[in-house]
């Protein structure tokens, strides 16, 4: 292979694995990747339409950790991410997903691939962040006193460990009651 007919050859993430990976770092991570093939294939109004992807999905990412802040005490809220994040996936699978396997099927007979071990590391970085983020709403709400912490009860009694001398095993006894220690 020519040095002339490498540079012709795409190097493209490979589309069904895109696919795959968004499964578990939602569409913003297809569209992302799509994204970044669609312009090494040239056609900006598929990029464009990735783009949409990318901005729309992160709106309604944003958009559901306000609202799971909001509604945190509603059972609904409590799979509403995982459908959410299905329907999202399924959305962006029908409408720009499974376009570029296909197209990248039918019109590009050979690529060089692109590594993805970057990508799902910054997948695995993009779900450290949400829930970072997650964690700092619900400190906040606890620290601002609209929620309550609820602490279980303590079911444990208080003890004192003694050894008697060295070498013999600890002793552990109950504390004696507050009224008899006066």
């Amino acid at each position: 292979m020519s040095h002339a007919s490498k540079d012709k050859t795409p190097e493209l993430y490979n589309p069904v694995w895109t696919c795959v990976w968004s499964l578990l770092f939602t569409p913003i991570f297809g569209a992302l990747l799509q994204s970044a093939n669609w312009k090494a294939l040239g056609d900006n109004a598929a990029l464009a339409a990735s783009r949409v992807w990318i901005r729309s999905s992160a709106w309604l990412l944003i958009m559901f950790i306000l609202v799971q802040a909001l509604f945190r005490d509603e059972p609904v809220m409590k799979y509403m991410g995982i459908y959410l994040l299905g329907a999202l996936w399924l959305g962006w699978f029908i409408t720009t997903g499974y376009k570029q396997v296909l197209y990248v099927r039918r019109h590009v007979p050979s690529y060089r691939t692109r590594l993805m071990g970057r990508a799902i590391m910054l997948g695995c970085a993009g779900w450290l962040v949400y829930g970072a983020v997650s964690f700092t709403i619900v400190l906040g709400l606890y620290l601002a006193g609209v929620e309550k912490m609820e602490l279980p009860p303590a079911e444990q009694q208080p003890v004192i460990i003694r050894t008697p001398a060295p070498g013999e095993p600890a002793v552990i006894e109950p504390l004696p009651p507050e009224s008899s220690q006066k």
